[in-house]
C-alpha cells in the first residue's frame, strides 16, 4: 500500500531516500548518517558475535544506529519552547523532521524490529502527517503481534534504550 499522497513526491524532501510508486524504496546514507553509523560500530569491534548472526548484524546494527540518530534529531526539537520560536524556526524544524523520517525509513527497511516502525510512526505524527503515521502505526501493530524477539532483537532494543 502506498501511504503517501499521490499528488506529490513524498521523498523529495527526505535526504537520501527515493520512494517508488510500487511502495519500494531506494536509499543511500547521507554523510551525517554514515558518520553516526560509523560511530555506532566503534565499540562493537571489540566483540565477537556468533556466526549465526554475523550476516545480519551489520544491517541490524546499522538500522539501530539510524533509529538512534533519528530519535536524537527529534529530541533536539524539544528545546523549542514557544510558538513564536517554532514559527521562526519552522523551515529548520521541518528539515530536521524530514531527516528523522528519512533515517527512520532506512532503519525500517534494513531490519524488521517492530520498534523501528513505531518510532517512524511517531516521527510522522510529530510532522503532522496523519496518513503516514497511521500506516506505520498499523505496521508496528502487525509486526508486534506476530513477533517473538530473538536474542539479537533484545540486544537491539537494549542499544536503542542506551
Amino acid at each position: 500500500m502506498w501511504p503517501f499522497s499521490k499528488t506529490s513526491d513524498p521523498s523529495a524532501e527526505l535526504p537520501g531516500v527515493k520512494l517508488n510508486r510500487d511502495g519500494s524504496m531506494e536509499f543511500e546514507l547521507t554523510e551525517e548518517e554514515r558518520r553516526e553509523v560509523d560511530q555506532f560500530f566503534i565499540p562493537l569491534k571489540q566483540y565477537k558475535f556468533h556466526p549465526e548472526i554475523a550476516d545480519i548484524l551489520p544491517k541490524a546494527a546499522t538500522a539501530c544506529a539510524l533509529s538512534k540518530y533519528a530519535s536524537g534529531l527529534i529530541v533536539s526539537l524539544t528545546f523549542i519552547t514557544s510558538e513564536e520560536e517554532y514559527e521562526a524556526r519552522k523551515p529548520e524544524v521541518m528539515a530536521t523532521l524530514n531527516r528523522a523520517i528519512a533515517a527512520g525509513l532506512k532503519a525500517v527497511s534494513l531490519y524488521e524490529l517492530p520498534q523501528f516502525a513505531k518510532n517512524l510512526a511517531s516521527y510522522y505524527e510529530i510532522a503532522g502527517r496523519r496518513k503516514e503515521m497511521e500506516h506505520w502505526q498499523a505496521l508496528y501493530q502487525k509486526r508486534k503481534a506476530n513477533w517473538t524477539p530473538s536474542q539479537l532483537d533484545e540486544l537491539l532494543l537494549m542499544w536503542l534504550e542506551a
